[in-house]
């Protein structure tokens, strides 16, 4: 039996994730030949035919303990994964899985599997079933799946996987039907019923629009009836920046603000802009506090903000002395003071474009995910970025993936 040999290695790109593929289809292929109970000497040759003339280059540079093991499989695979794949910062790639989120049309099951891939080189050990467990809720695309997902009291890795593709099976059913109505209707009269439709809406809006103040109408937001825009599912805020910062996602957003978004994932709600002279029941509310917390998620988003805060690529001691350096920096220190009190007009001008992304946690000043460095330690930081010469632009990008420079755009 023929089969056709694999692809030969490339070593370019990533050349860790080529090796490892190239890795496995070349014992399959040796399994699928019958060839385990050849001589390794065989195999090895076999190798370095299939994987091409870059690979035979590397294996030349490879120093052997004794001259018999250039013939041994099992020492020439090794020497290959030490070429290949070296050993990688576990607080990077932990920084990595943490970001992983799922894009716009992604298939659950591919997000799933990249999960389970980059979980690989995280060191997570009996944590790694939980964590991942979290990256889905985090990560899904889908803020009403996330929401039952949080609901669910004791939720397993598989129990998480099952309500999402039960959940986009649905939505792809859903779809399908409403694929073949459409087509069944546009049958009789495409344009007609084109027609029909958008006619249909505009009178929706128009009647809309002609309705009294004093109206009461059944509202399909809350399920009750009461006056028009007097919805309870409408929140009004005197904060306009608000309204477009809640439509990021939930990644793109602030600590500060991943709570309150988190506090607010189970309700269904539409934020429009009043200006706040007209806000008087918010007002006086505002000013009668009452003592009796309603929320039951505090510690859960407190657990979700820590969690945040422990796979910031850096290690615990660097990351002890961003702290100290904080609490010591007189500029940092005044950006904090301008978060609490309010900003003044010349405060800390570099700082004052970006004052909505900026959020204290555990005494870190950060900047959506970016650690804000003090400026003791800015030259120490941009030494590391440097360090094993990525070239300009990996450089660039591994700055901005993790830390913010007052002069880094």
């Amino acid at each position: 039996m023929e089969l056709k040999p694999p692809e030969s290695l490339k070593l370019t790109g990533n050349v860790d994730e080529h090796w490892r593929a190239f890795k496995q289809r070349f014992q399959l292929y040796v399994a699928a030949m019958g060839l385990e109970t050849k001589p390794d000497s065989r195999k090895v040759a076999m190798l370095l035919t299939i994987a091409g003339a870059q690979a035979l280059d590397v294996y030349n540079t490879f120093v052997f303990d004794e001259p018999e093991d250039k013939e041994k499989l099992d020492v020439v695979l090794s020497k290959f994964d030490a070429h290949c794949s070296p050993k990688k910062n576990e607080c990077y790639e932990r920084y990595v899985f943490r970001s992983r989120m799922q894009t716009q049309h992604e298939p659950f099951d591919n997000f799933l599997t990249d999960l389970k891939v980059k979980a690989q080189s995280c060191n997570f050990g009996l944590l790694k079933d939980s964590m991942i467990r979290d990256q889905i809720v985090f990560g899904v695309r889908d803020g009403k799946l996330r929401e039952r997902l949080l609901r669910e009291v004791e939720l397993t890795l598989e129990t998480a996987v099952k309500m999402c593709r039960a959940s986009e099976l649905s939505l792809q059913q859903v779809r399908t039907f409403s694929e073949l109505s459409t087509g069944t209707t546009s049958q009789f009269s495409d344009g007609a019923a084109a027609v029909g439709v958008v006619s249909s809406q505009r009178n929706r809006n128009a009647q809309r629009r002609k309705l009294p103040e004093e109206a009461i109408i059944n509202c399909k937001r809350c399920g009750s009836r009461h006056k028009v825009r007097q919805c309870p599912a409408y929140v009004e805020t005197d904060h306009r920046p608000l309204v477009a910062i809640i439509k990021k996602h939930l990644n793109e957003m602030s600590p500060r603000i991943q709570r309150l978004m988190m506090k607010m994932q189970r309700y269904d709600f539409t934020l429009i802009y009043t200006p706040g002279k007209h806000l008087i029941l918010a007002d006086a509310l505002s000013r009668a506090p009452t003592d009796i917390s309603v929320s039951s998620t505090e510690e859960e988003i407190q657990c979700h903000v820590n969690l945040v805060s422990t796979v910031l690529p850096v290690s615990d001691g660097k990351l002890q002395q961003i702290v100290e350096a904080t609490a010591k920096d007189t500029e940092l220190q005044l950006v904090i003071q301008n978060m609490d009190e309010g900003w003044s007009i010349g405060s800390c001008s570099q700082f004052f474009n970006v004052k909505s992304d900026l959020s204290i946690v555990n005494g870190l000043l950060l900047k959506n995910n970016r650690i804000v460095i003090p400026q003791v330690l800015r030259q120490d930081i941009l030494q590391r970025i440097h360090e094993g010469h990525l070239g300009i632009e990996k450089c660039k990008r591994r700055a901005r993936e993790s830390v913010f420079l007052a002069w880094t755009k």
